[in-house]
């Protein structure tokens, strides 16, 4: 009968490589979590600064515009973050149940 060991040690390889980049795509989507609160932190200064001054009040407005058109490029970055989450997860379960199968073949062989 012939030894699955070479197979397996392929799908574990396979499996560490979805891992290492499920990791990076879910640090990208942290990242693009912290941006999002870090633009609600900058709103929150450039309001303060605008309720303080007259003159930060009068550019208020066009910092208001560019601050959401930031949020809504912020936001769809979060979406296709998580999708790529989504997707990484679902290549690695898929690869997860091939590694199983190819351990429980070979040891239903031993």
């Amino acid at each position: 009968m012939k030894d699955l060991g070479g197979l397996i040690r392929l799908v574990q390889w396979r499996v560490d490589e979805k891992r290492r980049e499920l990791g990076q795509v879910q640090r990208d989507l942290d990242e693009c979590n912290q941006a999002l609160v870090d633009l609600g932190e900058e709103l929150k200064r450039e309001q303060e600064a605008a309720r303080s001054s007259y003159e930060a009040g009068q550019g208020y407005a066009n910092y208001a515009k560019l601050y959401l058109h930031r949020r809504e490029v912020t936001l769809a970055s979060i979406r296709a973050a998580e999708a790529e989450v989504e997707r990484v997860r679902e290549e690695l379960s898929g690869l997860f149940l091939e590694l199983k199968q190819a351990e429980i073949t070979q040891a239903n062989r031993e």
